[in-house]
């Protein structure tokens, strides 16, 4: 009789010691709140129309390749993993936080270097069941060089120099890298310079210093069509003057007239018909 009384004894304090638990359990989920986490990805630029783009996009549509980071206020990091190994319901305790996602290299410039970026912050209290829902896009500027066809008539090659605040040195793109896709890093808005070096039919530079240096504003997202074409004095018979470059950045286009001072002109005649 005295085992079965300790063995129902410690049955009971089993129970008790379970529902206690349970019951604090239940006490500090109470005490929290829910987010769900839905991320998506738009690989669009800011575009005027439909323009060819040269590298395999597929990866960059596919969210499972992103990480995602969860951040409180202070900035510190309590998870990070791929989307696809995340569990996209996380309970917090009530507080403020910011899901950041990313994929692809952030490098300062670099051929079909494509880097995708978002992120969104909120607000969680006690009970909450909040979807945050936010989608990465291209988070560095695109850049696609072009050439006239009558550009060919007068000059043999020029080359495009471009220098932001995280290059040292410019990079450049020529004749051989037309319809690549070049990414440049920028944060906000920024400048870019640009240099131009022209090359005659026969190959000689015939560039001046300091010749065409130009700045135009970038951001994210940008996509710029740069076009050399040469610029004509538009009289009968007249001489090429120099080049114009058009810059389009998917919202307006841009003519930068680049003069050739006469001692560096092309000497071939050409008729323009007015």
């Amino acid at each position: 009789m005295k085992k079965s009384f300790i063995l129902c004894f410690t049955f009971f304090s089993s129970l008790f010691f379970i529902a206690c638990e349970s019951s604090e359990g239940n006490d500090a989920s109470a005490a929290k709140g829910k987010m769900m986490i839905d991320l998506n990805s738009d690989v669009s630029y800011a575009s005027k129309g439909s323009k060819a783009r040269a590298m395999d996009l597929t990866p960059y549509k596919n969210v499972a390749n992103y990480t995602v980071e969860l951040k409180d206020a202070s900035g510190n990091v309590l998870q990070s993993k791929l989307y696809s190994e995340m569990e996209l319901t996380q309970e917090v305790t009530p507080g403020t936080y910011t899901v950041r996602a990313y994929y692809g290299e952030n490098v300062n410039a670099g051929y079909d270097k494509l880097y995708m970026e978002g992120a969104q912050t909120i607000t969680v209290v006690k009970g909450d069941n909040k979807t945050v829902s936010f989608a990465c896009t291209p988070a560095n500027v695109k850049v696609n060089l072009k050439y006239s066809d009558d550009f060919y008539t007068f000059y043999s090659d020029c080359t495009v120099g471009l220098k932001t605040q995280y290059l040292t040195e410019a990079f450049e793109m020529s004749q051989a890298d037309v319809d690549k896709d070049l990414f440049l890093k920028a944060v906000g808005n920024e400048n870019l310079s640009l240099t131009f070096a022209l090359k005659d039919k026969n190959g000689i530079t015939v560039t001046p210093a300091n010749f065409g240096a130009q700045t135009v504003t970038i951001k994210p997202r940008d996509f710029l069509t740069i076009t050399v074409k040469p610029k004509l004095i538009d009289i009968e018979g007249g001489k090429i003057s120099g080049i114009t470059v058009t810059i389009d950045n998917g919202v307006q286009e841009e003519n930068i007239d680049v003069t050739l001072p006469d001692e560096f002109m092309s000497g071939e005649d050409i008729t323009v018909n007015n």
